[in-house]
């Protein structure tokens, strides 16, 4: 009998460890490391997630993805001290470039208002159009090769250097001479 009504206690006092133990791990949350996820957004890319001791700093930060003609980064830099899942999301601030104008060969000659100018990528741009008396501006084309350059958004990921593309004027003379 003794010996049941000790295996009976331990039984009893068991039950009441376990109930004890359900208690503190629910109450005591509080007492234990909260762990925060921070969540990385890249449009067009699969979210990133990590997670992060309460108080501690993140360590693990992912590169975003490249994009041509930007610089791509997160909106935020500083990891430390996390309080709260946060959402970190991926900007991208586009490259400036520059057009460089080509006035041909007797630039002096050649008004213009600009002989270079600065376009962020992906935006609309217009070129300068020049003048040369006993000439037409005809076009701009990419220096060093045939292919003409318009307005538009700007594509490329490099600066541009334009070579003016002149027709001598040859109404200009006879207008000229018909006053005298």
């Amino acid at each position: 009998m003794k010996r049941i009504l000790s295996i009976l206690v331990f039984i009893l006092f068991f039950l009441i460890f376990l109930i004890a133990c359900d208690d503190n791990s629910s109450h005591g949350r509080n007492l234990q490391s909260q762990y925060y996820t921070i969540t990385f957004i890249q449009r067009g890319f699969p979210d990133i997630e990590k997670k992060v001791k309460e108080g501690k700093t993140l360590t693990d930060i992912p590169v975003p993805k490249g994009k041509t003609g930007y610089t791509v980064q997160w909106d935020r830099s500083d990891f430390s001290n996390i309080t709260s899942n946060l959402n970190v999301y991926a900007i991208e601030i586009p490259y400036i470039y520059k057009i460089e104008y080509n006035l041909g060969d007797k630039p002096s000659e050649v008004t213009i208002s600009l002989t270079e100018q600065q376009i962020a990528f992906g935006e609309q741009y217009q070129l300068q159009t020049p003048s040369r008396p006993g000439y037409i501006f005809v076009k701009w084309v990419i220096s060093g090769t045939d292919t003409e350059f318009k307005d538009g958004i700007y594509s490329l990921p490099y600066d541009v250097q334009l070579t003016a593309i002149w027709e001598i004027d040859h109404d200009h003379d006879r207008w000229w001479t018909s006053f005298y």
